[in-house]
């Protein structure tokens, strides 16, 4: 293991001392899991790693983790939870996190177990997040809730922003460039930039922004190291991201927010994670699908530019394109990914606030169109059974990619 991957305990203090130290927590890895897996057959204690240096994987993996087993998965075995190596992409979310799973251990033998585990199979316990668990959001509620501290200190962040206690808001977040760019200096920006096309512009979000505040409520810019400013001077469209954010914002915000506007980068997780509906664009690949029921998505488009349209989503999928990954895919299919209209957001957002106001009215095609879309996936596919819906807007307006 490297120095830089090494946690600041064990890279401190001479040279002999910080050998002597990692001989001795690699023994008494070895040994206690040799214990624990002799005594497995009666005190079922298995070990898990807290991937907490990015939000998204964090929130995503340990929601799923505790929805599971809030609904009866792994009776009768105790769960104890190693600390990650690397440093916390939010100390508030995991505190919350660490009042419902125990963490114990010294930061050096989480890096010892990543060299040991796969000789003691049965104690481990992975934390998978695969965007299909249908099943397990339909069947478990939302497991983490705040504090009566991070309430009241919540409370007293929106009277800073100048929202009264009770005035309803919305949460909205483009994924980018600038925070990879910064958090990864010391790395060639090839090594992340192939996520790259999931990127969108914050200046497309800005009516249906603007739309949500002439509605009364206030809307928030989320992020950390945004690429852009908000370019707006309505009062309500506030950009949190670059003047006031906090990690107890971050946090309490996304739990108290009417909805969640926002591409499928790390901060849907958090939204998720509180059970608020998420209002995704811009969404890619469309392997994947949101869990519930109350939220709504609409994906980029993908034009073939040797015939030059957009593809339907049957050849999508024929095609294999919905499971593509990186940039270099789409380049290489002769694939140019497109970002949604501002018109395209706007209606969503649209139709997420009526909705959950019970002031939506649907047109009468509009189940029919999300069944014709829900009939296009393969058997088999990943998203087969998802309970979220297709923004209806981009399917009236759209019809042809259901061809």
């Amino acid at each position: 293991m490297s120095a830089a991957g090494r946690p600041p305990e064990v890279r401190r203090g001479p040279a002999w001392l910080r050998r002597a130290l990692r001989r001795g927590v690699e023994v008494f890895g070895w040994t206690a899991y040799a214990v624990l897996t002799a005594l497995f057959p009666i005190l079922r204690i298995r070990v898990g790693k807290l991937p907490w240096e990015r939000i998204g994987e964090f929130s995503t993996r340990v929601d799923l983790y505790l929805r599971r087993r809030a609904r009866g998965d792994w009776r009768g075995e105790r769960h104890v939870f190693l600390p990650a190596n690397g440093s916390q992409a939010n100390g508030v979310l995991v505190g919350i996190v660490r009042r419902h799973v125990r963490v114990l251990g010294h930061p050096a033998l989480s890096a010892v177990h990543d060299r040991i585990k796969a000789r003691f199979p049965r104690l481990w316990i992975d934390l998978p997040f695969d965007q299909n668990e249908f099943e397990e959001f339909a069947e478990a509620p939302p497991q983490v809730r705040l504090s009566a501290e991070e309430e009241a200190a919540g409370e007293t962040l929106l009277r800073a922003l100048g929202i009264a206690p009770g005035r309803p808001f919305i949460c909205f977040h483009v994924r980018d460039k600038r925070y990879l760019d910064s958090m990864h200096q010391w790395r060639r920006r090839e090594d992340w930039a192939y996520h790259d096309y999931r990127d969108a512009d914050i200046e497309t979000y800005v009516p249906a922004v603007e739309h949500v505040a002439a509605r009364g409520l206030f809307a928030l810019r989320m992020g950390y190291m945004v690429e852009k400013a908000l370019a707006t001077t309505n009062p309500r469209v506030i950009d949190y991201a670059s003047a006031h954010r906090t990690e107890l914002g971050d946090v309490f915000l996304m739990a108290r927010c009417k909805f969640f506007l926002g591409t499928n980068a790390g901060m849907f997780g958090v939204a998720q994670m509180f059970g608020v509906p998420v209002a995704a664009v811009n969404w890619i690949p469309l392997r994947f699908a949101l869990l519930n029921a109350h939220d709504v998505f609409i994906p980029k488009k993908l034009w073939d530019v040797a015939r030059k349209r957009f593809l339907t989503f049957r050849e999508i999928f024929e095609r294999g394109a919905d499971d593509f990954l990186t940039s270099a895919e789409y380049a290489a299919a002769g694939i140019e990914v497109v970002a949604n209209t501002p018109e395209e957001i706007l209606a969503v957002a649209r139709e997420m606030n009526d909705r959950l106001d019970g002031r939506w009215v649907a047109a009468a095609e509009d189940a029919g169109l999300q069944e014709r879309y829900r009939k296009l996936l393969p058997p088999g596919h990943h998203s087969q059974g998802f309970p979220s819906r297709l923004g209806a807007h981009f399917l009236r307006e759209n019809r042809e990619l259901l061809d």
